[in-house]
């Protein structure tokens, strides 16, 4: 077990994604390791400016619905998020638990401005010509959705960023698609899942397609007076077809009912477009076995 103490940022800039898997391979830029950058004047007030940008395009087939969303940001400012931060990061095997604790909010007097990236294309197995992100006059991308489903599983996805004058870079990029799964276990019935702090949860899944990407697993638990908070997250390979969601894990989340879990796959990398690291992410939503969203309430027991 290793345990790391420390004072972050906030669950707004460093917690949106989780560490990244460089799965990406970019034409204009190494991957890095993190999706955001930031900058210290020397004023005594901590971190100055904070850049953050990501680029997440998500397809899914479910009992109850099925097609694709995308979302995009970049965007720079003093402090992003809600002021949570992490306080300390228990990792055990392939999970990690995550303690909150409130934080200084964002700065009222700068907040984020949102930057242009120019268009944002994508392309590769069924995603149709022309499916574009344009920014409006405030830099903001709105969403694209529809009830196409995109991809199967492994087949490569290309995401082209056209730059802009405003400082970010040209980006092409490729990564896998990752795989559609169908679970087996933990199967829940009803709306909420009951989960035993002392039991281990265990996971078992079906793909279709190619094996590609890995099951992310996030399960969150704010305490009963919201004070504080405990995520915990895992990763296996989707190729596994199981994984285990260890109770020495679990155990560190407080007692609630009004908890959540979400499972799903995914595929994400970094690119670098000076002076950005533009986060990028395909994910493909879970289904259980009787076919709606592996997504839902926990009561943590």
């Amino acid at each position: 077990m290793k345990i790391h103490t420390f004072v972050g940022w906030g669950a707004g800039i460093v917690g949106i994604f989780g560490i990244a898997a460089c799965g990406a391979s970019a034409g204009d830029g190494s991957l890095q390791q993190e999706s955001s950058l930031a900058t210290d004047d020397g004023d005594g007030k901590g971190v100055d400016e904070v850049r953050e940008a990501a680029i997440d395009l998500q397809s899914y087939i479910h009992k109850e619905a099925q097609g694709y969303s995308s979302a995009a940001w970049f965007r720079q400012g003093r402090v992003f998020g809600p002021g949570w931060n992490e306080r300390e990061i228990v990792e055990e095997g392939n999970c990690t638990a995550t303690f909150f604790e409130p934080g200084d909010a964002k700065d009222p007097e700068r907040p984020p401005v949102f930057v242009s990236a120019g268009d944002i294309f994508f392309s590769g197995a069924k995603i149709s010509p022309n499916t574009v992100m344009r920014p409006d006059k405030s830099n903001y991308y709105p969403k694209l959705s529809d009830t196409a489903v995109l991809w199967v599983g492994g087949e490569d996805i290309r995401i082209d960023v056209l730059g802009s004058r405003d400082g970010v870079g040209a980006i092409k990029a490729t990564l896998k698609a990752p795989s559609l799964i169908t679970l087996s276990s933990p199967s829940w019935e009803q709306d909420r899942l009951t989960l035993d702090r002392a039991k281990d949860l265990d996971l078992a899944w079906t793909q279709s397609g190619v094996a590609s990407g890995t099951v992310k697993v996030r399960i969150e638990a704010l305490d009963k007076y919201m004070e504080s908070g405990v995520h915990v997250t895992c990763a296996f390979p989707v190729s596994s077809g199981k994984g285990v969601v260890s109770a020495r894990v679990l155990k560190h989340l407080p007692l609630s009912s009004s908890a959540w879990i979400d499972i799903q796959t995914a595929e994400e990398g970094i690119a670098a477009a000076p002076p950005w690291n533009v986060k990028l992410r395909l994910h493909s939503g879970g289904s259980r076995a009787n076919g709606r969203a592996s997504t839902g309430p926990v009561n943590v027991e």
